[in-house]
């Protein structure tokens, strides 16, 4: 009950400090911070109060600190959720709602999670620019969806500059892919996915930018789709690799034509188009796509590879390829569990 009234009552630079214990249920913050003087929800020791249900997060500028909790959920601007445990069983761990901009996801563990990892949910207007860093995601169980995911809801919200940024997250032991946009102008650098189902897709949407991630012990590869992305110093570890390595996949239409055949409920997933691949490590298909979607991968090129190349016959035109690079390749990363979560770094 407490709880509940400072949080109706909060007020702009307010900090909200929870005593060791459980606290039962779902709370929520309706009340608004400023840039400068946000409302801070936090820990009086780290960790040692647990919140058992989702704290609502619906007035802009308000932060989560350092609490053991079920479920977050970013509804306001310019909200950031910081160095939680987010390790009970639940569904969904932390969740950016539409119209959600400025969030930021950082230095939180997401265990036992029986949905989704972190996140950011559809709407026509897409929770934009926000930052997704030094996450720890782990145990994702029952469940084949996405464990750090990007989406802009409706097909053509897919097709809506987003402009986030996920960098130095590592997930271990994703059912489905460890890392999923169906977002475009979202960029995805220096992430491990370990021990996953697969790793890295650019579902739906363009300019996908996919920078120094590495997928290993098991994880499957990269999937691109869309056009105009750009995959750059990846690993992925070829003593695992199947089908899924790095897919310049095909679809039932172009980017350019998707919005007119989602309008007439037929296409699959965009081909990939005037995509880039330089300095990565590990096999790559380009036209690599299900065998059902009848456009190929479209004037992709191929620089300074490491590994096995295949083009797939009748499923590709306009491939192109050179030994070496055009731009600058960073060396990738490889995360282990000390540099990520709530206590990296501190």
């Amino acid at each position: 009950g407490e709880l509940a009234r400072a949080l109706q009552d909060a007020s702009p630079g307010d900090q909200i400090v929870l005593a060791n214990g459980t606290y039962a249920g779902d709370f929520a913050l309706e009340r608004s911070g400023t840039p400068t003087h946000p409302i801070v929800i936090r820990a009086a020791n780290p960790h040692a109060a647990t919140i058992t249900g989702t704290v609502y997060l619906v007035g802009d500028n308000a932060v989560l600190h350092q609490l053991s909790v079920n479920g977050a959920d970013i509804r306001g601007t310019d909200c950031r959720v910081s160095r939680n445990k987010l390790t009970m069983p639940h569904n969904n761990g932390i969740v950016v709602r539409p119209g959600a901009p400025h969030f930021i996801i950082e230095y939180n563990e997401v265990a036992n999670f029986k949905g989704r990892g972190i996140y950011v949910r559809p709407a026509a207007n897409p929770s934009h620019n926000g930052w997704i860093h030094h996450n720890y995601v782990h145990r994702q169980i029952d469940s084949k969806r996405l464990s750090v995911g990007l989406t802009g809801g409706s097909q053509e919200g897919a097709f809506t500059p987003h402009h986030c940024l996920v960098e130095y997250n590592l997930v271990e032991g994703g059912k489905a892919f460890a890392f999923e946009s169906k977002a475009s102008d979202c960029l995805f650098q220096f992430n491990t996915a370990r021990d996953c189902f697969s790793g890295f897709e650019q579902r739906i949407g363009d300019r996908g930018i996919f920078i120094g991630n590495a997928c290993v012990d098991g994880t499957n590869g990269f999937r691109i789709h869309g056009k105009d992305c750009q995959v750059i110093g990846n690993l992925n570890d070829v003593s695992s690799a199947n089908w899924h390595s790095f897919i310049a996949a095909t679809g039932t239409t172009t980017s350019a034509g998707y919005l007119d055949a989602v309008k007439q409920s037929t296409p699959q997933w965009a081909c990939a188009e005037n995509c880039l691949f330089v300095g990565n490590v590990g096999p790559i298909w380009i036209g690599g796509g299900a065998s059902k979607w009848s456009v190929p991968a479209l004037n992709n090129r191929v620089e300074a590879h490491r590994g096995e190349i295949v083009l797939v016959a009748d499923r590709n035109e306009g491939t192109s390829q050179d030994p070496s690079a055009s731009r600058e390749v960073p060396p990738y990363v490889i995360l282990q569990p000390a540099d990520v979560g709530p206590y990296a770094d501190l």
